[in-house]
């Protein structure tokens, strides 16, 4: 009797055992499915390069979020989703657009990267068309002028022509989505243009039909302490209180990229030319990434003082020391 009850008890120990060891080969699994998941919106454009070597490099997967990316063409109500918490990031919104879309709701978003265009690696260029017969700033006069619509170029452009006297009598200035300025010349949609990237590499390869008039244009015009905040990536304090656990990953999988690039500048170009649709032997000039952490406030304060000197803002440029991201934010 006693040695059947012994048995009995053993069978049972052995069911518990067995049934405790199945929940531990289960649970990684059942973890591994349920990775965070992480919606963003990017511009397809040097900017992005952080998201494009995260995903190349498996940075979202190793620290276990799935992230969704939607590329906009033009940006609409994108900064108010990512705002709301509908987004967890955005990528690639010019600053001046960024500053003049969130105006009065700037308190609420966090600036987690600033894009920037330096004279060692311009980020612009005004090129022209070889028969409008451009060769300077000069012969823009009276000529169509084309810039991207997601900006305020349509103000600062005259403005910058004007103070290096140039007589803008009769410069019409052209706006332009990025599908545009792809085949801005070769549609007759304008006779010169200011090129962002990648269409600022595109424009300087092609020596057979264009002029380049002034490489690294806005870096040297309109840049604040020799440096042009093209563009921002950002989130949002929503974000990161309702939606911790899907936005903190996929901003620490931006900084390992962000660290990627800098130690592997040619591998992030190639990276850049694949995701942009150039050529393998385009020369791509990468962006300065500068961190939440590493960032100057000073720097976009004096280019929003640029802008509002140019009447490209008119309201009263805030503090931006408290719209940058916290360290604090992502431990």
């Amino acid at each position: 009797m006693k040695s059947r009850v012994l048995t009995n008890i053993l069978i049972v120990v052995n069911i518990i055992l067995a049934a405790i060891l199945i929940f531990i080969l289960w649970l990684p699994s059942r973890n591994k499915k349920e990775a965070a998941e992480s919606r963003i919106f990017f511009t397809r454009d040097i900017s992005s390069l952080p998201y494009w070597v995260a995903k190349e490099k498996g940075y979202f997967d190793s620290l276990h979020v799935k992230v969704t990316g939607d590329e906009v063409p033009r940006i609409s109500d994108e900064i108010d989703m990512v705002g709301r918490g509908t987004l967890t990031l955005g990528i690639g919104v010019p600053w001046d657009a960024f500053i003049g879309k969130a105006t009065t709701n700037l308190p609420k978003y966090r600036v987690i990267y600033s894009v920037f265009g330096t004279a060692e690696s311009p980020q612009t260029a005004l090129v022209a068309r070889k028969d409008a017969g451009i060769t300077s700033l000069a012969g823009l006069t009276g000529k169509r002028l084309g810039f991207n619509q997601e900006t305020r170029q349509n103000i600062t452009i005259p403005a910058i022509l004007l103070g290096l006297g140039v007589d803008t009598t009769g410069i019409r200035m052209t706006p332009l989505s990025a599908s545009e300025m792809a085949t801005a010349f070769v549609d007759n949609r304008c006779d010169a243009l200011v090129a962002l990237e990648p269409y600022r590499t595109i424009f300087l390869a092609d020596t057979d039909d264009i002029v380049v008039v002034e490489d690294g244009f806005l870096e040297k015009h309109l840049a604040s302490q020799s440096a042009l905040p093209v563009a921002t990536i950002f989130t949002s304090v929503a974000n990161l209180k309702l939606r911790n656990r899907s936005t903190i990953p996929v901003i620490k999988a931006m900084n390992k990229a962000v660290d990627y690039i800098k130690a592997n500048p040619e591998d992030a170009a190639r990276i850049a030319r694949e995701n942009m649709g150039l050529a393998p032997e385009a020369q791509v000039k990468v962006p300065d990434f500068r961190k939440y952490d590493q960032e100057d406030p000073q720097v976009i304060a004096g280019y929003m003082a640029n802008l509002k000197s140019m009447s490209a803002i008119l309201f009263e440029v805030p503090d931006l020391k408290d719209l940058y991201l916290r360290t604090s934010d992502v431990k």
